[in-house]
């Protein structure tokens, strides 16, 4: 039997198909892309902030990053629970948000891509932070130091991501009340 033959014939482990548990809470429409966006956005970041304090520790700006990614950890819990109640409230399979729907759930898509977008922004200006933090510090081998590096964009973009939360809530919360329909998404209870 060949490499190949063995492989094929092995059962499966299931790491290559999708997890039943996340598309019966999410399913496979439009909330469960702006949670996997938003998702992937925050783990960026962390993976940027891991590698930026293994290259430069105690650079400050570097440790503000690394703080940013609890700060944001705890957005990303608030965002899947917004987008797993959305999916239970109104469940969407495609990407097209019917009338009716939109009737009910107002701009919430769109707030819910505008945080995943700022995530994404806070990932992006942590990369230069962590460029210019590992440049400072080769710099400081023998060569002239250049200025400390900002993390002041990074926590700008990660400010308005929360912003775009609390506002996705607050749409659920008025939604709520509008429909008579109770339930849990993000932090507050109606």
């Amino acid at each position: 039997m060949g490499l190949f033959s063995w492989l094929r014939s092995r059962p499966s482990d299931g790491g290559d198909q999708r997890d039943d548990s996340l598309d019966a809470r999410l399913g496979t429409g439009l909330w469960r892309q702006h949670r996997d966006r938003f998702g992937r956005a925050v783990d960026r970041l962390y993976a940027t902030a891991v590698q930026a304090q293994k290259e430069s520790p105690g650079v400050p700006a570097v440790t503000a990053v690394v703080e940013l990614t609890h700060r944001l950890s705890e957005l990303d819990q608030r965002a899947a629970h917004i987008a797993e109640y959305a999916h239970s409230r109104w469940p969407l399979e495609g990407l097209v948000l019917p009338a009716d729907v939109r009737q009910q759930v107002g701009d919430l898509p769109e707030l819910l891509s505008r945080a995943a977008g700022k995530v994404s922004e806070a990932a992006q200006a942590a990369a230069h932070v962590r460029v210019a933090a590992l440049q400072a510090t080769n710099a400081g081998r023998g060569e002239a130091r250049p200025l400390e590096p900002a993390a002041g964009p990074a926590d700008a973009a990660a400010a308005s991501a929360a912003r775009f939360v609390d506002d996705a809530e607050a749409l659920i919360a008025e939604a709520q009340t509008r429909t008579g329909v109770r339930g849990t998404a993000g932090r507050e209870t109606p």
